[in-house]
Formats: C-alpha cells, sequence, structure tokens
C-alpha cells in the first residue's frame, strides 16, 4: 500500500491519498482487506476513515489498484477546474468532522501494463464499505450522500488525475 498526504497549492488545505494493488486470488484466506486512513482535519483534531474491499472484487487474472484520495472541500480534492464541473451540492452544510471523498478501482487483466476504470456493477456483488468516526450527526438533518461520477485520466507527464464525468 502506498500512502501520502500533501498541501495543496491551490486552496492551503492537506489532501490525502492512498493506493492499493492486488491480483485476482485470495490473499491470507482473507475475504476482504481494510485501508485504515487517519487524516488531520486541524491541528489538535485526527479524524479516522475506514475503508473495507472484497478481495473478490478482482478475478482471477486481473490485477486491481484502489485509489482513495480524501480532502476537506472539492476545490482542493479535485482543483477548482474539476470541482466547478460537478452537479451542484445539495443544500444544507456538511456533517461536521465530514470530508469529500473519491475511491476509485482500476482493472488490469495485461499484468499492470495497462488500466481502466472497473465497471461499477461489479460492486453489487462485492460492495464497498466505507467508514467515518466523530461525524457530528444531529436529530433535525437526516445526513444524505453527495455523489458524482468521476473517472481516472493518465497523462505520461502529469500522471493520474480525477476528473469529473458526464453526469
Amino acid at each position: 500500500m502506498w500512502a501520502s498526504t500533501l498541501r495543496v497549492e491551490e486552496t492551503g488545505f492537506l489532501k490525502s491519498v492512498v493506493a492499493k494493488r492486488w491480483n485476482g486470488a485470495l490473499q491470507n484466506n482473507e475475504e476482504t482487506f481494510l485501508i485504515d486512513i487517519e487524516v488531520q482535519r486541524d491541528a489538535n483534531t485526527p479524524q479516522r476513515i475506514l475503508i473495507e474491499v472484497p478481495y473478490t472484487l478482482a478475478e482471477p487474472g486481473e490485477a486491481l489498484v484502489l485509489l482513495v484520495s480524501l480532502a476537506p472541500d472539492l476545490d482542493t480534492l479535485l482543483g477548482s477546474g474539476q470541482a466547478a464541473l460537478l452537479t451542484p451540492e445539495p443544500d444544507g452544510s456538511m456533517v461536521s468532522g465530514g470530508q469529500y471523498i473519491e475511491i476509485s478501482v482500476l482493472v488490469s487483466t495485461d499484468d499492470g501494463l495497462s488500466y481502466d476504470d472497473l465497471d461499477e456493477s461489479r460492486l453489487a456483488n462485492a460492495p464497498i464499505r466505507l467508514v467515518m468516526d466523530d461525524l457530528a450527526l444531529d436529530a433535525v438533518n437526516a445526513p444524505s450522500f453527495y455523489a458524482h461520477p468521476t473517472y481516472i485520466h493518465s497523462d505520461a507527464t502529469t500522471g493520474l488525475s480525477i476528473l469529473a464525468d458526464h453526469g
């Protein structure tokens, strides 16, 4: 697993990125693996985020890469140009302690020489589970999720980028 946290120059906020690769066979006889991420919301407040991924998401002969990016706002997560392309956020404010998270799964059938986005229909039988601690939910406002399709773009010069998809 690879993990990094960087300060995004455009916003001045921290963005965390985690990547994990696995092959299409059960590893260590485990059904799932956990990615445990601790991010700093501010100088004194860490937050733990768990992502549980089924090994069986990868079929025999495939290599998969899970990419997870976390940030306190969309401009930090995606860059202001891509954030502007997203569907408008719902009215209200983010739950206290919430983070913007982008999760992508890339699949390779040529031992990692090239990758494509995983067909999201495969998640129906092998869902990814996300747990965030220290969210300040209140009894009045029902929490909801804001979702917009994204995809990973690869460029030989700049590397991988998260781009907003239509929808």
